[in-house]
């Protein structure tokens, strides 16, 4: 802004309307120009990488420069630091804008977990579809590796379809039944459908302990509020549904894209497919170490 205002006004006059000295506006006319000349030689040193880096952006316009940076390793092989990626990006004017930050509220209240199974979220979303209008979108997330364990797409939000949903995380994970040992807490909002006497005799039936959060709370509900923000941004705002089998399938393809495909930054730039199996053969590793240390002392004494 600074280099345009001086090809028009005088150092002095611009000096005035921003309420700054002469050297502090000499020091950002220096400070653009040495930004200028390093994205003019980033341009030129990785001009070959265009290509692959405005695939990648096309593919995943809502990508930072961090996940970018991810998937670059991951399908092309490619090693570079944040901070070139970064510039790389910059200098093919990539870059996503820059989100405001919002003030942290008075309460909060973060939910943690510490292996699979012990933690899961729930909420539901509203999603426009073409010629029908709104449907209504129930998940549920594991709070440790970010799974989508369960959902349902519905043109009702009612307490069978949030039911559909769990119904299908047990059916899935769950095939033989619910152990009897699992200590299984899922936690919701205070919406009408997951208060409901068949949700919550059906919560019940599997043996999970259930949550609310409080009222105007959803940090509380943390995980599945993230989800359904980066769910949005990447797939249901960037698409115009035409009717609701598209909006199902495209969704069942956003969700196996997010399990298997999409890097995610709290789990260290690992799909949370990735990350479980990843957790699983090391609890694996440990169990056989200490059973292997068990029998060594015994032999032992």
């Amino acid at each position: 802004m600074v280099g345009e205002l001086r090809e028009k006004y005088p150092i002095t006059a611009i000096s005035q309307a921003l309420g700054l000295s002469r050297s502090g506006i000499y020091y950002l006319l220096n400070h653009q120009d040495k930004v200028m000349n390093k994205l003019e030689k980033v341009r030129e040193k990785y001009v070959h990488l265009k290509f692959i880096f405005d695939s990648l952006c096309r593919e995943f316009p809502k990508y930072g420069y961090r996940r970018i940076g991810a998937m670059l390793r991951r399908r092309h092989k490619i090693r570079m630091s944040k901070k070139t990626v970064q510039w790389i990006m910059r200098a093919f004017n990539l870059t996503l804008p820059v989100k405001r930050k919002r003030l942290p509220r008075s309460r909060t209240k973060q939910v943690k977990a510490i292996q699979p199974y012990q933690l899961w979220q729930t909420d539901m979303t509203k999603i426009w579809v073409k010629g029908t209008g709104w449907m209504y979108f129930f998940a549920i997330i594991d709070c440790f590796t970010r799974e989508i364990v369960g959902w349902t797409f519905s043109m009702f939000a009612s307490a069978r379809e949030a039911l559909k949903a769990l119904e299908m995380a047990v059916d899935n994970h769950f095939p033989d039944g619910v152990p009897q040992d699992l200590s299984l807490n899922l936690n919701s909002d205070n919406g009408c459908q997951f208060g409901a006497r068949l949700y919550q005799g059906a919560v019940k039936a599997f043996g999970f302990s259930f949550t609310r959060t409080g009222y105007d709370t959803p940090e509380d509900n943390a995980y599945i509020e993230s989800f359904f923000g980066k769910f949005k941004e990447e797939e249901v705002w960037i698409k115009e549904y035409e009717s609701p089998f598209e909006a199902e399938f495209s969704i069942a393809g956003w969700i196996h894209k997010y399990h298997f495909e999409r890097p995610h930054s709290s789990l260290n730039y690992l799909t949370p497919t990735e990350f479980k199996e990843m957790w699983l053969e090391k609890k694996k590793s440990l169990n056989q170490l200490a059973k292997t240390s068990c029998k060594t002392s015994v032999k032992t004494s």
